[in-house]
């Protein structure tokens, strides 16, 4: 024996497709089972070769490899083997290691691999590896577990197993004359000898008395994929062991006598009933109805199908609700909707006053397509659409429906056996509307399948379009339904609702946790399936989520079990997530998304910034995966401060409910910056009430010039960070609108950037008007997206009063002059203010005062700034600082925040937002710049 041998051969089914109605299956799964147990034998034995259906010809003459093509091609050294219906087969140098057909199971990968390994190694050390030629019972052995991966494909009666096939040591020429001669072989006759051995000798018994003829019933028939039609079951229907279906389970003898010989009101028999489940015992049921007679002609066993599969009685009622005014299905948070690809909802439907699917005749299902597509085509709006009959599509319909899933095609084995498929494509169509989120499947299981779906995480939407549109149809077309069993379907799984809501859902983490995936799904009453349909792994770990439950409970009681388990599914994949993600990251400019921010920041060494020193683990922990009404996310909030490390804050709001969305931790930033919690409830945006006489005409010399400002955005809009393109052009129009209503000092003009002449652009940058996009700090929260749309300028003919639309804020509105005319300048933006206020509502806060991006604005939004000359005060830095403390206002270099000056001219300013009235801090800033004037002359 040469120990170099290392070829392993599996025998699989080629051409299912092709074979008679009652064996075709799907080759693809033949295949792929066939590369994954090659992949999986050179795993374990990795200088082996694999061949698929094909062997070396120096192995002809071991008995299991039959059917062979020849071959004289002496540069080939294979024969092809012609593979027989539903074969699966693992084999080595002619010991067949593992037989689907003689098992009726699916190999366990890893457990075949490993006896081919143990075989190899007995091989290689020259032992006896006939001990590894499999009986068939790998079932009870503790390596080779069953594992059904999908439906088994039926056998054909005619099917020979390797096991049973004749020594065949022939050339494979002489096989193949054999194989198309072969005849039965002759029976040997059985001689009888006429005078029995003396031992078998009796003596004559006496005559006995015979009993009148007894008439035996019926022999039981077993149940299997030979039945052919439902006439074949002659008797009691038993079935193999190992069968697991509802019909096995509750077909008594007494039953079957009440009612094999009976028929419904439309003339489907009990025997049809029931035979689908006789034919295919591996069905999960086994069980159709006819007609919504059939639920009452046979009620006695349709009655204990029911309540085992849905817990229903036959006392019970079923109730409806196709409204989503009881659906509380509230949108997902950004980052939540992001996992959920597609959400699909469905029902089906059967019209009233025609038999079921299984029992209805070819004009009867061209009956109600006419119905039906009456119904479909007075469809309006978002539902209208087409209607594609089946039996006249065109070849490009075909493919375009082929594209875009829509297309489907006759039932499987189960629903042949019933006969939903019998005059094939007669009276089946396929509608869609425009959109194609709304989809009506005519007379393929049952006679309306009625679909809404889209991409994204919409659940209401999605119902509500299927809703009106059932709503609709039936004005036209009645559905059957009883109080008892809802809508009829013609499988009693569906009974009820007949209703299935679905999302495909990304769930990494949680998918790998099968006891915690489980668990949810069990306490929502939903179930879990691969995204490629039931009984489907996945490797990409998107799921398809539906609703477990149909009857019993309304549609929206339905919808609100899987939004409930969906909701449920994602909280735990975040929890799951955290717990395995790293505890802290280091922050920094290398970040680039807020998304990127995956654990507790960890800010360098030297970090000053409030969101620094106000961040802790519970706070991040609490609002990570929070987003304010406006969908702006804790993480966008705080993703400047985390990429920009020396930011002095580093937070923004993204809406007015940011502040309360986080309140935690936006309280604790307002506080720490402002010294106080709350704004005061009086706001005074009034000249009068200022105390500020002008300047003496020596100390007026001093000042330079005046400038005061204030920052607003809008009531019913999201501040900058978290606005729209569309909303910023909203707000741009509002807001120019109102401009354009100026009159007297105030009336100006207004130049959109995204629409400057050069002449335009020249001379707002010669006035210092012109604003430019943010600085890093603000790039990093978004505010300078879709720069320059929705931007502008308006300033007045004397150039003394400036408003800038959607620059940080979503109107900066200043007023300024030269010298030092405070009152007067205070009283120009008072005026223009509440001009601006009449047409368009600030957003305003009794807690907060006038809303802004940056919490450092809050309250007032106000600075009221002088440009003054103090080269004596400016050399005495710390009576300068004194002073400056003393008013509650900051002193700058002229040229901005943190420049320093030569010329010895500084900008004092209010410090002061919020707590205070803008008169207040006016007064500040007055009162302030009056006292450094005072100890300028001192000195």
């Amino acid at each position: 024996m040469d120990k170099n041998e290392n070829i392993f051969i599996i025998e699989t089914c080629e051409n299912c497709r092709q074979h008679n109605w009652n064996t075709r299956h799907d080759e693809n799964k033949y295949k792929n089972y066939a590369l994954e147990m090659s992949a999986k034998i050179q795993e374990f034995i990795p200088n082996a070769q694999v061949q698929i259906n094909e062997i070396p010809k120096n192995w002809v003459d071991y008995e299991i490899y039959c059917q062979l093509v020849p071959n004289s091609d002496p540069a080939n050294p294979f024969f092809k083997i012609l593979p027989r219906i539903g074969a699966f087969e693992v084999s080595f140098k002619g010991v067949l290691i593992f037989s689907k057909m003689l098992s009726g199971m699916w190999p366990h990968f890893d457990a075949v691999a490993g006896r081919c390994q143990k075989l190899f190694e007995d091989f290689q050390s020259g032992q006896d590896i006939q001990k590894f030629q499999t009986n068939g019972q790998e079932a009870k052995r503790v390596d080779m577990k069953k594992t059904k991966r999908f439906e088994s494909p039926s056998k054909s009666p005619d099917m020979t197993m390797s096991s049973s096939i004749k020594p065949q040591n022939q050339s494979p020429k002489a096989s193949l004359v054999i194989q198309e001669t072969k005849a039965p072989a002759e029976e040997k006759p059985v001689i009888k000898d006429p005078k029995p051995a003396p031992q078998e000798q009796k003596p004559p018994a006496k005559e006995e008395k015979k009993e009148a003829p007894k008439h035996d019933a019926p022999a039981d028939v077993l149940c299997s994929n030979k039945l052919k039609t439902p006439e074949d079951l002659t008797g009691f229907p038993t079935f193999p062991a190992g069968t697991k279906s509802s019909l096995s389970r509750h077909l008594s003898r007494d039953i079957w006598n009440k009612y094999h010989n009976e028929k419904d009101s439309y003339g489907f028999s009990f025997k049809q009933a029931i035979f689908s489940g006789c034919q295919n015992v591996d069905s999960g049921i086994g069980v159709y109805a006819g007609s919504e007679d059939s639920y009452v002609k046979f009620a006695d066993f349709f009655d204990l199908i029911v309540e085992d599969y849905h817990k229903h009685k036959k006392v019970d009622k079923h109730v409806s609700d196709m409204t989503t005014t009881k659906l509380i299905a509230p949108p997902f948070p950004k980052a939540d909707a992001k996992m959920i690809k597609s959400t699909r909802i469905r029902v089906g439907r059967n019209l009233q006053g025609f038999p079921l699917g299984p029992g209805i005749t070819n004009e009867q299902r061209k009956q109600i397509e006419t119905n039906v597509v009456k119904a479909l085509e007075t469809f309006e709006g978002d539902l209208a659409g087409k209607y594609y009959p089946l039996n006249n599509l065109s070849e490009a319909d075909r493919k375009k429906l082929i594209e875009d899933h829509f297309l489907f095609k006759e039932g499987d084995r189960f629903l042949e056996a019933v006969g939903l498929n019998r005059d094939w494509p007669n009276g089946r169509g396929i509608f869609h509307n425009n959109e194609k989120t709304f989809l009506v499947w005519v007379n393929e299981e049952d006679q309306l399948r009625i679909i809404s779906m889209q991409n994204g995480a919409d659940l209401k939407t999605v119902f509500d379009r299927l809703c009106r549109a059932c709503a609709h149809i039936e004005k036209v077309a009645k559905f059957s339904h009883n109080e008892h069993l809802g809508y009829i379907t013609s499988c009693p799984t569906n009974l009820g609702t007949a209703l299935r809501a679905s999302v495909h859902i990304h769930l990494p983490v949680l998918g790998k946790q099968k006891d915690a995936f489980q668990a949810i799904a069990d306490k929502y009453y939903v179930q879990i399936r691969g995204a490629h349909g039931e009984h489907t792994e996945t490797d990409d770990h998107i799921y398809d989520i539906s609703n477990k439950r149909r009857l019993g409970r309304s549609e929206a009681q339905l919808v609100q079990d899987m939004y409930d388990g969906v909701k449920a599914m994602i909280d735990k994949e975040k929890e799951l997530s955290r717990a395995v993600g790293p505890k802290e990251m280091e922050v920094g400019t290398h970040l680039k998304k807020a998304k990127e921010i995956i654990a507790y920041p960890r800010f360098p060494a030297g970090t000053k910034s409030l969101l620094m020193k106000n961040l802790t683990p519970e706070i991040f922990e609490k609002y990570r995966d929070k987003v304010d009404k406006h969908g702006f996310s804790f993480l966008q909030a705080i993703f400047s401060g985390c990429q920009n490390t020396d930011s002095g804050v580093g937070v923004y709001a993204g809406s007015h409910d940011s502040y309360y969305a986080f309140s935690e931790f936006m309280d604790k930033i307002v506080e720490s910056y402002h010294g106080v919690k709350q704004h005061v409830k009086e706001i005074k945006m009034d000249s009068s009430a200022l105390n500020a006489p002008p300047f003496p005409e020596e100390d007026a010399s001093m000042i330079v010039s005046t400038r005061i400002r204030v920052g607003r955005n809008l009531a019913d809009y999201p501040l900058g960070p978290g606005i729209t393109n569309e909303q910023r052009k909203m707000i741009e129009k509002r807001v120019s609108e109102s401009l354009a209503t100026f009159e007297g000092d105030l009336a100006g003009t207004y130049y959109p950037l995204n629409n400057l002449s050069e002449a335009d652009r020249k001379k707002l940058i010669d006035d210092h008007f012109l604003f430019k996009e943010g600085d890093r700090f603000l790039e990093a929260v978004g505010l300078n997206r879709d720069w320059p749309n929705g931007r502008g300028i308006f300033h007045n003919n004397d150039k003394s009063f400036l408003v800038w639309v959607n620059e940080e804020d979503q109107l900066r509105i200043i007023s300024m002059q030269n010298g030092a005319d405070i009152k007067e300048v205070f009283d120009r933006l008072c005026r223009a203010c509440a001009h601006i206020e009449k047409v368009i509502k600030f957003a305003f806060d009794e807690k907060f005062g006038y809303i802004t991006s940056c919490p450092t604005n809050l309250g007032t939004a106000l600075r009221a700034s002088v440009h003054i000359k103090l080269p004596k005060l400016g050399v005495n830095k710390e009576k300068f600082q004194e002073i400056a403390d003393q008013f509650y206002v900051q002193i700058r270099g002229a040229h901005g925040e943190h420049t320093e000056t030569d010329d010895h001219i500084y900008d004092i300013s209010n410090r002061r937002r919020l707590g205070r009235s803008t008169v207040d801090l006016v007064q500040d800033m007055y009162n302030g710049v009056k006292a450094m004037i005072e100890a300028e002359k001192a000195l």
